[in-house]
């Protein structure tokens, strides 16, 4: 029972509880890190509760196992970010999982091995299936759960007709991704295939 003389402020108590909850969310850290076979670079968080098993692998060159819009990845560490001052959330593409181990490189070598492989798979799928498209590359997720295949002339219709004949034809998840000259091609505002971005973030102290 509540002493009447007590005074019980329960917003207060509340706002204190969104605190705490905001405080175990928010990332240790945040890092850009390069991914894929057609580089993408794009910020991801580190959690409170990994951080320390991680930090000697968050400097430039450090490879860590990313979770992607794509699945899981090997991806290498370009730089720490600075403090973001104004407490504002930054968005990010996804999380870094953990350190890369030498199994995970294992596994890159056997995914790399086997997207040579099926190559030239891709390429007869594509021509039978009379899409306009050129495929340039291809690449299969660190846990082998999603291929990646990167396309020249990527116009959206050819690009998600070669995703749905993929999937009909039970080949699995494809993520298709255009190309440009000089990279991935912008991810489409309203969803669709594509990659993440880049820019600035913060680390807690």
């Amino acid at each position: 029972m509540i002493s009447p003389n007590v005074v019980v402020d329960e917003p207060a108590v509340e706002a204190v509880d969104d605190q705490m909850v905001e405080s175990e969310e928010r990332p240790a850290c945040l890092v850009l890190v390069r991914y894929g076979q057609v580089p993408v670079v794009a910020r991801f968080g580190v959690s409170q509760a990994l951080y320390p098993m991680v930090a000697d692998q968050l400097n430039r060159g450090g490879r860590v196992v990313v979770n992607t819009d794509r699945g899981v990845e090997l991806g290498s560490v370009l730089e720490r970010l600075r403090d973001d001052s104004t407490g504002n959330v930054t968005p990010t593409t996804g999380d870094v999982l953990r350190a890369a181990s030498a199994e995970d490189l294992q596994a890159a070598a056997r995914m790399a091995d086997r997207s040579v492989a099926e190559f030239s798979d891709w390429e007869n799928r594509i021509t039978n299936w009379k899409l306009q498209l050129q495929l340039v590359d291809l690449e299969w997720t660190l846990d082998g759960k999603h291929v990646v295949l990167y396309v020249l002339n990527g116009q959206d219709a050819e690009v998600t007709r070669l995703a749905l004949l993929a999937a009909a034809a039970g080949l699995g998840i494809v993520h298709v991704q255009p190309v440009l000259s000089d990279g991935p091609a912008p991810k489409p505002t309203g969803g669709g295939c594509g990659s993440g971005g880049c820019g600035s973030g913060g680390c807690s102290s």
